[in-house]
């Protein structure tokens, strides 16, 4: 093709393009590409008939682009990225009026825009008014940005002249192949073009061969969108793309699944020891710093690993495996890599038995509350109770909560149960207000999930309304692990607003390693209850009555009521009363009992018996502790 031919075809594609001064697309990746490498300026140039006019998209702290062509006339020859890395120095570029003058550039990279080959529609460039070295992957990187460019520019071009005869038609239709097993932000093959490789793959294989699939989930990258914003949090995923782009070449295949999740396929088997030291080269390329805008960015993922045809040999199955391992690496702590073993699918089984069994529990209204009465030590009177969670097993009869414990860790489950053992004390209690039981405070625990799911405050405040109860007779219990959570600003809201109308906070499980004393300053908590791993040994373990004796004195600094759990033992009972404990709970004051049992309980409650440490719940029956 001539020379003038090139320049017509040139010039009847930017004709096509319009060369409109503005796209959104294309300024969403100059300005990638700027937290990309760090850089104040970023560019796309389209270049007009004899390059005397220049549309110019993307980010040039308020400077003309047309000023230094000279950088983008050198850029648009070159079949590689152009950079220049000292152009004070470099006589091409010295009288460029943007090197003397200001911005001041002292650094240059671009890569030309090639729709097609011999035809180059402008360039992507990076300028910066420090100097920078650039390596060949920041090469690689700036040349997968451009094929981005070029795409949308595709996808423009399609849009533009759809329907206008059958050869525009066909560009189009090649754009959304592409677009529709990419991802649009990374460039990546998708989950649909992942999945069909990897059933391509497994229906390939040669007897003998095998293969590995790894999915890889960034750790805490929630927190990271939260905190510092999504467009921080896009250009860790492109960073990341990149990174493992590099690291995983053809005919092995990387691809982005979905959020922060990316599938691996290993076209040639590798070892167990293999495979984990490939995942720990995965993390090394991921821990990384990622600058952007004045942050700088750290993330590590966790990967689940399986093997194929050995763990499974079908694609639907060996995603299962690879997901089960991955569970497994979040729930050890993250930042780890987990092989698939059978045993996983027997747990991933139990589990969802667990679920089912609680799902049951919720539809036939077999979740019960039984109540532990609270003793305060000073009077030996009864001045309130725990509701705790029983469920009714249609064989097996009335229940702990241990036989339905993976449902507390579901997001959907715990909130249904949460709230129908709300339901179902206040219930119990307007009973009890109705016919003159004393019964104090009912304290509940409250989940972590169910803080998240609408205003919890105002739910239970007209809740407690509704059944005509006054805020002061419920007491919610929240574990240290809730404060750790990344809502905990608007935790900390709810439960200033329930303690603001006298609903009574308590801080449950202290001293088990989470809570800190800030959150004694930052949360409105009435109440700390010393977890009961620490009551029951603290006879005989030193260790655990110092801790004990340490969390009543520290409470009682910051005016804090004590309530310690699962007293047992007279010896028990006295150490916590020469300790000034305020009150207590646990088998020697009473087992759980059903709602029907707490008006009797009352009644026949004798506080000097309990002053003498002496159980009397045993006539009155019991449930299974």
């Amino acid at each position: 093709m001539s020379e003038t031919s090139i320049e017509e075809r040139r010039l009847s594609v930017l004709r096509a393009l319009e060369l409109i001064e503005s796209d959104t697309g294309l300024e969403q990746l100059c300005a990638l590409a700027g937290d990309l490498f760090s850089v104040p300026i970023a560019a796309v140039a389209l270049l007009d008939q004899k390059n005397q006019r220049r549309k110019v998209i993307g980010s040039l702290g308020g400077h003309d682009l047309s000023r230094h062509g000279e950088f983008l006339d050198h850029t648009i020859l070159q079949d590689e990225v152009f950079v220049v890395t000292d152009p004070e120095n470099d006589d091409r570029f010295a009288s460029n009026s943007f090197v003397p003058g200001k911005p001041l550039i002292r650094f240059y990279a671009g890569v030309a825009l090639e729709w097609e080959p011999g035809i180059r529609l402008g360039a992507l460039c990076i300028l910066d008014t420090k100097r920078h070295s650039f390596s060949n992957a920041d090469k690689r990187r700036l040349t997968r940005l451009a094929q981005l460019v070029v795409w949308q520019l595709r996808v423009k071009t399609a849009n533009l002249e759809l329907g206008k005869n059958a050869a525009q038609t066909a560009t189009r239709q090649s754009v959304l192949e592409w677009t529709s097993t990419h991802d649009a932000l990374t460039g990546l093959p998708n989950r649909a073009l992942f999945r069909m490789e990897l059933e391509k793959t497994i229906n390939g294989m040669k007897p003998g061969q095998q293969g590995a699939l790894l999915i890889a989930d960034l750790d805490e990258f929630k927190r990271i969108n939260d905190t510092f914003g999504h467009e921080a949090g896009d250009a860790l995923l492109v960073a990341v793309s990149n990174g493992l782009a590099e690291l995983i070449r053809a005919p092995n295949m990387v691809a982005r699944l979905g959020g922060d999740e990316f599938g691996i396929i290993l076209m040639e088997a590798l070892s167990e020891d293999g495979l984990k030291a490939f995942a720990d080269s995965i993390n090394r390329v991921l821990c990384r710093p990622v600058q952007h805008d004045r942050f700088s960015l750290r993330c590590s993922a966790s990967l689940g690993q399986a093997s194929f045809p050995q763990h499974a040999s079908v694609a639907s199955e060996i995603l299962k495996c690879a997901d089960l391992a991955l569970y497994a690496a979040k729930n050890a702590g993250g930042n780890r890599s987990a092989m698939f073993r059978t045993e996983l699918n027997d747990r991933f089984q139990a589990r969802i038995s667990t679920l089912e069994r609680a799902r049951s529990a919720l539809n036939r209204n077999a979740i019960v509350p039984y109540y532990q009465p609270k003793v305060a030590l000073g009077s030996g009177e009864i001045v309130g109770f725990e509701a705790l969670l029983r469920w009714s097993d249609p064989i097996l009869g009335i229940q702990a909560p241990s036989a339905i414990w993976e449902a507390f860790k579901d997001p959907v489950l715990s909130v249904e149960i949460g709230q129908r053992m709300r339901d179902l004390v206040m219930a119990d209690m307007a009973i009890w207000r109705q016919a003159g039981v004393p019964f104090g405070a009912v304290a509940i625990n409250v989940s972590a999930a169910e803080f998240t799911r609408g205003d919890l405050a105002t739910t239970i405040l007209e809740s407690m309304a509704a059944f005509r109860l006054p805020p002061k007779t419920l007491e919610l219990e929240v574990t240290e692990t809730v404060f750790l959570d990344d809502g905990s600003d608007v935790i900390a809201g709810t439960l200033k607003k329930l303690s603001d109308d006298g609903v009574a906070i308590a801080l449950d499980d202290f001293g088990t390693g989470y809570a800190s004393l800030i959150h004694l300053r930052q949360f409105p908590v009435q109440w700390l209850k010393i977890d009961k791993t620490f009551v029951s040994d603290m006879s005989e373990d030193r260790e655990s009555a110092a801790i004990v004796n340490l969390c009543i004195e520290l409470a009682q600094s910051f005016g804090i009521g004590v309530v310690a759990e699962g007293v047992e033992t007279e010896a028990q009972a006295q150490m916590l009363k020469n300790w000034n404990c305020d009150i207590v709970q646990g088998y020697l004051f009473g087992k759980p009992v059903e709602a029907a049992l707490v008006p009797s309980l009352l009644a026949g409650w004798s506080a000097e018996d309990a002053m003498l440490y002496a159980g009397r719940q045993q006539s009155l029956g019991s449930a299974p502790g």
